[in-house]
């Protein structure tokens, strides 16, 4: 009787049960979202896409025109290369120079944005070993030494590129095809201005700082991943990309409070916050960054 009664009960429940349609977020402002990074030893161009909501998936926009001047001169125009990405022709950006970034967007839509190219990075020093960290055992490390200038407040930003070769093998275990790849892998450090950035728990692919504590002078730090870097028979690492940008202020909010809202986002417990931008009237970055890099080959 009771097993009867308890089938009744879920036949009950399964006809009660119907999905309920997904309804569009009418609280979703109208913005565009406007990407663009500024580096003289780059291609540039920016990406514009629509708003969308989580389910649903951005738009390219295409029906825009942006112009980038460099020192004040005649400005370059962008042309439209398809799935909202607008290219400018050139690049003869150099570190110092000032930009002015303008854009319309659809009939109406005005942006703006000024800024300045940071400084060169200058590592003077780069060694490797391999450390023990309390808590994770024995790890990669890369301690450089850098130049900073003293004319302005600066801001980094640095990962890690792990460059492989890998195998593919047939049924009877026979290496049939190799190809190669290029991945971002964790990246660590108990440096002073690193730790200082408390966003920099947020994430594991890159780490953020400025110099706060050093301003002017050469400075020592230290970063290492958490991958083994391990050879196999169908993965062989073969070098890593140690990449040091110098970044302005506006990117080094970007990311610091894009990588808290990714991070938010998969929490149970948290809001996500707003990625802050600088740009009035969209949504997005217009930023300036020049690069450095330290090749590593693995043996």
């Amino acid at each position: 009787m009771r097993i009867a009664v308890y089938i009744s009960l879920c036949l009950m429940l399964l006809s009660c049960k119907r999905e309920l349609p997904y309804v569009q977020d009418k609280n979703i402002p109208n913005l565009p979202v406007v990407h663009a990074f500024i580096c003289p030893d780059s291609s540039l161009f920016v990406n514009c896409r629509t708003l969308a909501g989580l389910l649903e998936e951005d738009k390219p926009i295409s029906q825009a025109l942006f112009e980038l001047s460099q020192n004040r001169l005649f400005p370059l125009q962008s042309n439209y290369s398809g799935n909202g990405v607008h290219s400018f022709a050139g690049n003869s950006f150099k570190a110092g120079d000032s930009f002015f970034f303008s854009g319309q967007i659809g009939a109406d839509k005005i942006i703006k944005v000024r800024g300045r190219i940071p400084n060169k990075v200058s590592i003077t020093q780069a060694d490797t070993l391999w450390q023990l960290i309390p808590g994770i055992g024995l790890a990669f490390s890369v301690d450089i030494q850098f130049t900073d200038s003293a004319a302005y407040a600066n801001y980094y930003r640095v990962y890690f590129r792990k460059s492989s070769i890998r195998y593919t093998l047939d049924s009877a275990d026979k290496i049939t095809d190799s190809f190669s790849t290029v991945e971002l892998i964790p990246i660590y450090s108990s440096s002073l201005p690193a730790v200082q950035n408390t966003f920099n728990n947020y994430t594991a692919k890159e780490v953020l700082f400025s110099d706060a504590t050093f301003n002017g002078v050469k400075q020592k730090m230290s970063f290492y991943t958490t991958d083994k870097l391990k050879r196999s028979r169908t993965d062989i690492p073969t070098h890593i990309d140690l990449v040091v940008e110098c970044i302005d202020k506006s990117l080094y909010t970007y990311y610091n409070t894009r990588n808290a809202h990714l991070w938010q986002q998969q929490s149970i417990s948290q809001i996500p916050g707003v990625v802050q931008g600088n740009i009035t009237g969209a949504l997005g970055v217009v930023g300036a960054y020049t690069v450095e890099r330290v090749l590593i080959q693995l043996k």
